[in-house]
C-alpha cells in the first residue's frame, strides 16, 4: 500500500513541487538531457541511434551529425518515414538508415561498431532486456547512453522490477503516466503488436544491475522518477552471455557448490 502510494505521488506533479518547496529541493533549469550528452560524448566519433524513428523520425541522429558526430547510422526496426527522409534531404544530411532488430544476430554482425550507441525508448519495450543489453555491448566499441522508463525504488528491495503484461487493471493503474498510450498498462497486453507493448519497469537498481551483467561499467547517472539516463562504457570484468550464448561452467568444480 506505502509504495502504491509511493508511485501515485510520484506521478503527481503539484504535490512534487509542494514537496520541493516546502523542504527546498527545487532543482535549477538545466539544457536537454539527450542534448547534452549527445554534445558531449560524440564529436569526432562514430555513432549509432538504434530505435531511431518511432515519434521522433531519426531526430537524434541529425542531432549528432550536427554535432560533430561521424559515420552516423540510425537504425530502427521499423521503416524510414517520410518525416526522416524529409529531414535528411533538407538537412542534405549523410545519416545512413538500416532497418533492422537489434536483437537479430544477422543485423549485430551486419552493423559492426561504433564509438558511440545512443539507445533511449527501447529496453522497456523487449522481452529480454538483459539479451538486448549485451546486443549493444557487441556493436559498441566505447560509450553507450541509454535512457529508458523506470519506476520508483522499492523501500529496502533492490533490483526490483515489474513485468507489465496480463496484470489486472487495477494494478495497471498503478503505472500510468497519463502521457498517452502505453501499450500492456493503459490499455491490455496485446502479443500481436510486440515491441509495441510496455515489457518492463525496472527500478533504478535493477537497471545498473543489468548494464553491469551485460559488461559496462557506469560513467554518469541521470535518474528521474519514471526515466532515466546512464551513460556506460565497456567495462573489463567478465560479462554476463546469455539467451543462447551462454558459455558452459567447468562442471565438476562448480557442480559441488550449489544446491538445487
Amino acid at each position: 500500500m506505502l509504495y502504491k502510494l509511493k508511485a501515485y505521488l510520484a506521478k503527481n506533479n503539484l504535490l512534487r513541487k509542494f514537496y520541493n518547496r516546502i523542504f527546498k529541493r527545487e532543482k535549477s533549469e538545466k539544457p536537454d538531457i539527450k542534448h547534452e550528452l549527445i554534445s558531449k560524448y560524440t564529436a569526432n566519433k562514430s555513432f549509432i541511434d538504434v530505435g531511431c524513428m518511432w515519434g521522433v523520425h531519426g531526430y537524434f541522429s541529425f542531432l549528432a551529425e550536427e554535432l560533430g558526430a561521424k559515420n552516423v547510422v540510425a537504425f530502427d526496426i521499423y521503416q524510414a518515414t517520410e518525416e526522416f527522409e524529409s529531414v535528411k534531404s533538407s538537412k542534405q544530411s549523410n545519416v545512413k538508415f538500416v532497418q533492422g532488430d537489434i536483437n537479430s544476430r544477422d543485423c549485430i554482425n551486419s552493423l559492426g561498431k561504433f564509438e558511440v550507441v545512443y539507445c533511449t525508448g527501447l529496453l522497456y519495450h523487449v522481452p529480454d532486456p538483459l539479451y538486448t543489453l549485451t546486443r549493444l555491448r557487441e556493436i559498441c566499441s566505447d560509450v553507450l547512453i541509454l535512457g529508458t522508463a523506470v519506476i520508483p525504488e522499492m523501500n529496502g528491495i533492490e533490483n526490483a522490477a515489474v513485468y507489465y503484461p496480463y496484470l489486472s487493471e487495477s494494478q495497471r493503474k498503478i503505472w500510468e503516466l497519463h502521457q498517452g498510450s502505453q501499450l500492456a498498462i493503459t490499455e491490455p497486453f496485446d502479443p500481436s503488436q510486440g515491441y509495441g507493448n510496455w515489457i518492463w519497469g525496472f527500478s533504478s537498481s535493477c537497471l545498473e544491475a543489468m548494464i553491469r551483467s551485460a559488461g559496462f561499467s557506469i560513467l554518469e547517472r541521470h535518474y528521474g522518477k519514471f526515466y532515466s539516463f546512464v551513460v556506460c562504457k565497456l567495462s573489463n570484468e567478465p560479462f554476463l552471455a546469455v539467451s543462447g550464448d551462454w558459455s558452459t561452467p567447468d562442471y565438476a568444480e562448480n557442480v559441488s557448490k550449489y544446491k538445487y
